[in-house]
């Protein structure tokens, strides 16, 4: 087991994820172990991937019943969560298993948080309370080991806390400001050991903001309209920024995420929808060009 040593004390191909490495590296001596034969099958690695995906379904079933405090509801959302065309990378592509352990952990860590924000023990200073906390940070961490973008877990956990609970601004920070204060130094040696050299064309500042309304849009419309799917990499930053339609894709979410704002402080009915907008914005804040 001394790779599995290697890939925690360092980062491996420029990407500091061992937990990832740490569970591809089990199942292939495990399959190796049992089946006695040298060479590796796929099957292993793609049944993981389903398990993985099941299991993360799971917890966004449950999320979704202590949001919505209904059923149908929640089976609605699991379910699309579930199927939706977009999944398909991530569930069938052997090395994206970094993406859905992130994905497991993270949903993890917002349940956690959850029974933690929803649990009215607010004068018991060791209950139950104090360990759906420390389960969420423990697993945010965990995620963060598997993939690097799940860095926005401690974010959407603050906007569950002030949209969809409507807890106040000094409570959420109490809360996310010393998780933030752990996950940092990760955050950091994650970002140091990616290397720029293959990075052609830095764009400037202002760009960066198109860049990241661009593609906020981009992937709303496929939310709701998943069609043309296919590995395609060609929307690189240099393709958006010519492209005529940059200064409406890149500036319609920027219009939208104000109008939310304001609308969720002067109507408490629309804030959980509010809620709802921010998340899938902070799920992008560290991954399409907002992290400046």
């Amino acid at each position: 087991f001394s790779d599995i040593q290697t890939f925690w004390k360092e980062p491996y191909n420029g990407l500091y994820i061992p937990l990832t490495y740490t569970v591809w590296s089990i199942e292939a001596k495990s399959y190796k172990l049992l089946t006695k034969n040298t060479s590796l099958s796929p099957h292993i690695f793609h049944i993981t991937n389903l398990i993985v995906h099941i299991l993360t379904v799971l917890l966004v079933f449950g999320i979704l019943i202590k949001v919505s405090k209904n059923h149908f509801a929640a089976f609605c959302g699991a379910l699309f969560f579930a199927l939706h065309p977009v999944q398909v990378e991530s569930v069938a592509w052997i090395s994206e298993l970094k993406g859905v352990l992130a994905g497991f952990f993270s949903m993890l860590t917002l349940l956690l948080y959850i029974n933690h924000i929803s649990n009215q023990q607010e004068d018991q200073r060791y209950t139950l309370k104090s360990i759906w906390y420390l389960g969420a940070v423990l697993a945010s961490l965990l995620a963060l080991l598997s993939k690097p973008s799940a860095i926005v877990t401690p974010l959407l956990a603050g906007v569950f806390s002030l949209f969809i609970y409507n807890r106040s601004w000094k409570r959420t920070a109490r809360d996310i400001l010393p998780w933030l204060m752990v996950i940092i130094p990760i955050m950091v040696y994650t970002a140091n050991s990616q290397s720029d050299l293959w990075i052609d064309f830095i764009p400037p500042m202002f760009s960066r903001l198109l860049i990241a309304g661009d593609a906020i849009s981009f992937y709303l419309y496929k939310l709701f309209v998943p069609i043309a799917l296919c590995i395609d990499y060609g929307r690189f930053p240099q393709a958006v920024l010519r492209s005529n339609w940059i200064w409406l894709t890149g500036t319609i979410p920027y219009v939208a995420m104000l109008g939310v704002f304001l609308a969720g402080l002067k109507y408490d009915k629309i804030k959980p929808v509010a809620g709802s907008f921010w998340i899938f914005l902070a799920t992008f804040s560290f991954t399409s060009g907002m992290a400046l």
